[in-house]
């Protein structure tokens, strides 16, 4: 992630002068990704699940790696395709979620910017804008 906001320098609606800013909360929290590294699945919510007559299979693995739990844990977290929070809750084990969510953010919102530029159209700019927004409001 890091590698490709400096690459990209300014990206509206993020100015050239935010990236030393994004850059520094980028270090923050990948300094955070430490602990027992399982395989993750990189992305996972709802979305990804496909539901067949065995029961639910996970697609969609290009985000596949190694790192901690509180990866995918945030991912579902912050699904909006269902109650996040409720599905992290009962998931065994207390967790400080904080720094995995905001890795997340992170991640989408340099998502949103690569997406809207490279597919533009008003929705795609419009979150872009929004999750920029919420990333200057400190989340």
């Amino acid at each position: 992630m890091t590698d490709v906001l400096r690459r990209l320098g300014a990206l509206d609606p993020l100015t050239e002068s935010e990236i030393p800013d994004l850059l520094a909360d980028a270090a923050r929290v990948i300094a955070e990704f430490t602990g027992i590294s399982v395989p993750l699945h990189g992305d996972a919510h709802p979305g990804n699940l496909m539901h067949t007559r065995a029961g639910p299979i996970w697609t969609d693995f290009e985000d596949a790696w190694r790192g901690p739990i509180g990866w995918d844990l945030a991912c579902l977290e912050l699904t909006q395709r269902l109650d996040g929070r409720a599905a992290v809750a009962s998931y065994p084990g207390a967790r400080d979620s904080g720094p995995f969510l905001a890795g997340r953010r992170l991640e989408g919102l340099v998502w949103s910017l690569l997406f809207q530029w490279r597919f533009p159209t008003a929705e795609r700019k419009a979150d872009a804008n929004a999750r920029v927004e919420a990333w200057r409001g400190g989340w």
